[in-house]
């Protein structure tokens, strides 16, 4: 991952960003979060309010 090597040693302004796009399922949150383990970078998911709703709704208890 030679752009997270990069990044790492900046001097400069490090914050990189990336816009991913395709379907949903087709892994990009996946991929994203195994970036961040990978690379000791933090990996935040953001969720709109409906979607939390509709999570909160499917639970099993």
């Amino acid at each position: 991952m030679l752009v997270v090597g990069q990044v790492k040693v900046s001097q400069g302004n490090p914050l990189v960003t990336c816009l991913l796009e395709g379907p949903s399922g087709s892994g990009k949150t996946a991929m994203t979060a195994t970036i961040g383990i990978e690379t000791d970078f933090p990996f935040v998911k953001f969720l709109t309010c409906s979607r939390i709703c509709d999570d909160q709704n499917n639970l099993v208890s």
